[in-house]
């Protein structure tokens, strides 16, 4: 016979967590964990942009005591929405060696000075922004052997095109 848990008031939010975590937590429809297809992506996003990155810095944000990572971008392209030639993302994890912390987001996005991307994101109003759908709004851009920057296979340039054509349609094939 099972015993329930000795959970008395002040253990009980961490007993809640634990049998949260083993219970194996699904998230509600609608979370960032949900899938995200590609017209979702295009549609929600406030901004979409090819980029590069500049510089990738992680520091202790005092307000949701945790580490994030602002990483800082020079706009090659605005696909969608506008703004300047420089983005900031701010996102949770990253790593202190002087603290010697590291904080982990499964699924969030990495950024290293000197990639390119197609960035789908959130403004956020502070003025910074979010990867859409954590990690799943970065997409990187490989180039082929002769030079042509290719994103998950497909040239950079028809992945535009598909992007402005679902903006104007609403999906990816008229």
């Amino acid at each position: 016979m099972l015993q329930p848990l000795p959970c008395r008031s002040p253990n009980r939010i961490w007993c809640f967590l634990i049998v949260w975590v083993l219970a194996g937590y699904r998230s509600p429809a609608g979370a960032n964990t949900d899938v995200i297809n590609f017209e979702d992506m295009t549609l929600r996003s406030s901004t979409i942009a090819v980029a590069v990155c500049l510089t990738s810095t992680s520091r202790w944000d005092e307000s949701s005591r945790t580490i994030v990572t602002d990483s800082v971008f020079r706009v090659i392209q605005h696909v969608k929405g506008g703004g300047g030639q420089t983005l900031r993302i701010t996102s949770p994890g990253g790593a202190l060696p002087e603290r010697n912390l590291i904080m982990t987001v499964p699924g969030m996005a990495a950024y290293t000075p000197g990639e390119e991307a197609v960035l789908f994101l959130t403004a956020r109003r502070e003025g910074s922004y979010t990867v859409y759908g954590t990690g799943r709004g970065k997409l990187s851009i490989q180039r082929d052997a002769a030079g042509v920057r290719r994103v998950r296979g497909q040239r950079l340039d028809s992945l535009v095109t598909e992007i402005h054509r679902i903006l104007q349609t609403g999906r990816r094939n008229p």
